[in-house]
């Protein structure tokens, strides 16, 4: 990508004016190309919600590492689509005394881009990423071919591969993290989406189909019931007493496995082909994207209400929660430390939720 600069890119910027997604959509200058409203569930609240999915094309749009949007023409900087950690403007982009600028180093590209973004963290890659990014495909049918690119985070190895298998006509550009940078484009479609706070079942078993269609998971040797297992060696949300749980799943014949020892293929093909899944509360448990319909999950979690939990829900499968205590460590942040919870307490759990299977 070239890189220009404010004085010969898009000539002399006013201070931009943060405003809302919603508010930039009702403006008479703006076309809204589509719109659709989807129901999910806020897990935080435990509400059903309904909220609007919005296509825009920003002429001259820009964009930057937190993949917010800003309109040079309409002066106007939107950053209330992302993530909550992400959805304040770029603090090198705020001047002392409190104005938005767009700043000198810009990156300007002659192309028509989708704006999608994404994190590298396995769950925001598939539950909030990956839908987005397969909505807009739907949403805009034939003018997604017409794309030059699409703009994303900057993926692992393993997504970048995962993207060209589902989408291998896309040319995926993808910013730097860390980056502070304004990429510029032709011409920009953005498409707000739910937070990572709303689960749709619509959109999620839509994606779920489309990844299933492209990789055909197939019947293996691997377990029928596993435990999404989390690496010991590191001091983070670990099963306390792990070595006597272990035993307990190995009676229930469960199987413990470290997600990052299986490439993509091989993780969707294991949750797809599982008759029973137990976990940690962990990216790891995404996964549970892949099960089939009515597959009995156990959630040993942290935190009530769940993200985890309610995606079950939603994905239409067969979810228990337990909620364990967490193990003091004055070294650990409190939401990270090993989880505890009793044998008879696991043992009651699997026997119930295995029952399921029989």
């Amino acid at each position: 990508m070239s890189v220009k600069y404010a004085d010969n890119l898009m000539g002399t910027i006013m201070p931009l004016s943060k405003q809302s997604y919603d508010a930039y959509c009702r403006r008479d200058t703006v076309q809204v190309l589509h719109s659709e409203t989807y129901s999910g569930q806020n897990w935080t609240e435990k509400l059903l919600t309904h909220q609007n999915i919005r296509l825009v094309e920003v002429l001259q749009g820009i964009t930057n590492a937190h993949f917010h949007l800003i309109d040079p023409v309409a002066s106007v900087y939107i950053a209330d689509q992302q993530n909550s950690r992400f959805s304040s403007p770029l603090k090198s982009w705020v001047e002392e005394n409190g104005t938005i600028q767009i700043p000198h180093e810009q990156v300007y590209q002659e192309e028509t881009a989708l704006i999608i973004g994404g994190m590298k963290n396995h769950w925001h890659f598939l539950i909030n990423f990956l839908p987005r990014l397969i909505m807009a495909r739907k949403i805009m049918g034939s003018s997604f071919e017409d794309l030059d690119c699409v703009v994303i985070h900057e993926a692992t190895p393993m997504q970048q591969d995962f993207l060209e298998r589902l989408f291998p006509d896309v040319v995926f550009r993808q910013i730097p993290a860390g980056s502070t940078a304004a990429y510029g484009f032709k011409s920009m479609f953005y498409l707000d989406f739910p937070k990572n706070t709303l689960l749709c079942p619509e959109i999620l078993s839509l994606t779920r189909a489309v990844v299933l269609e492209a990789y055909e998971p197939r019947p293996t040797d691997l377990a029928a019931g596993i435990f999404v297992d989390r690496n010991p060696d590191i001091p983070r949300r670990r099963l306390a007493g792990r070595a006597n749980k272990l035993a307990i799943f190995e009676e229930h014949g469960i199987t413990p496995i470290f997600c990052e020892d299986y490439n993509f293929s091989q993780q969707i093909a294991l949750f797809h082909g599982a008759d029973f899944v137990a976990g940690l509360h962990g990216a790891g448990m995404s996964n549970i994207l892949f099960c089939r319909v009515g597959t009995p999950v156990l959630i040993i979690d942290y935190k009530w209400p769940s993200e985890m939990y309610a995606l079950a829900q939603a994905l239409d499968l067969r979810p228990l929660p337990i909620l364990a205590e967490k193990v003091y460590n004055k070294t650990v942040e409190m939401r990270l430390r090993d989880l505890e919870i009793t044998p008879k307490q696991l043992d009651a759990a699997l026997t119930a939720l295995k029952a399921l299977t029989d």
